[in-house]
């Protein structure tokens, strides 16, 4: 959970350095229920602040473990490519138990995230949504469960810094998968353009800053990269 505060919900969050490039991933899981939009906020500001740290938003000590040396030199959103996906829990602003009306196209109007709810996520992009809601299914089957809302739970976001751009080359989902979970997995294909390196990190430059790069350096290198959350999604609520 987030800081055992959050029973099953919390975020793995992994970065690497590929060559002179920064990569950051964190696989989030969100509080679940339509009127949960506020908890799912602070859930996600704490993931934030709290990944790769020594020291939790709340102050309590988070020592090294396992491996993971949580040096509080590394913020989540300050690498050169950050992706954030899984299964947010977003859901469709709408009265609980009531039924959007129309088809599953108009109802994105109604999307927490696309309101702009999710304030917790500033900065960071996503491509347009073309797919159906990925909750709630009947297991194995194609209809949607009437015990709950339909709503794009599983989403993928992503920003870029330090004069990286990125572009989304695909956003879909995958209906045929629909025996493992009541959700439907998302993935996404990028293509991410580095900068080239114009010099060496200054001596003494504050953390939590890996590299110092010119922003107005041409682009250069250039990966791709896919990001597949919702095969791995927790399959509860």
């Amino acid at each position: 959970g987030v800081d055992g505060i959050a029973g099953n919900k919390g975020a793995v969050a992994v970065r690497l350095r590929l060559g002179q490039y920064s990569l950051c991933f964190l696989n989030v899981h969100l509080a679940s229920g339509q009127s949960a939009l506020q908890e799912r906020n602070t859930n996600l500001c704490q993931v934030l602040a709290d990944a790769f740290q020594g020291t939790s938003d709340r102050g309590s000590n988070r020592p090294a473990k396992l491996g993971f040396q949580r040096r509080s030199i590394y913020m989540a959103s300050l690498h050169h490519f950050t992706v954030i996906l899984g299964d947010l829990n977003i859901r469709l602003e709408v009265p609980k138990d009531e039924w959007p009306a129309g088809s599953w196209d108009t109802w994105l109007s109604k999307d927490q995230l696309l309101l702009g709810l999710m304030p917790s996520l500033r900065g960071y992009n996503e491509g347009q949504i073309s797919f159906p809601p990925t909750y709630k299914y009947v297991r194995g089957r194609g209809d949607f469960a009437t015990s709950r809302i339909p709503a794009w739970c599983d989403r993928v976001l992503f920003k870029t810094e330090y004069g990286a751009s990125a572009e989304l080359l695909e956003y879909e989902s995958f209906n045929e998968v629909k025996f493992t979970s009541d959700h439907r997995p998302v993935a996404a294909l990028f293509q991410v353009r580095m900068p080239v390196r114009k010099h060496a990190e200054p001596e003494g430059a504050s953390p939590p800053m890996p590299e110092v790069w010119s922003s107005s350096a041409p682009l250069g290198e250039s990966l791709s990269i896919t990001s597949a959350p919702g095969a791995f999604a927790s399959p509860g609520p």
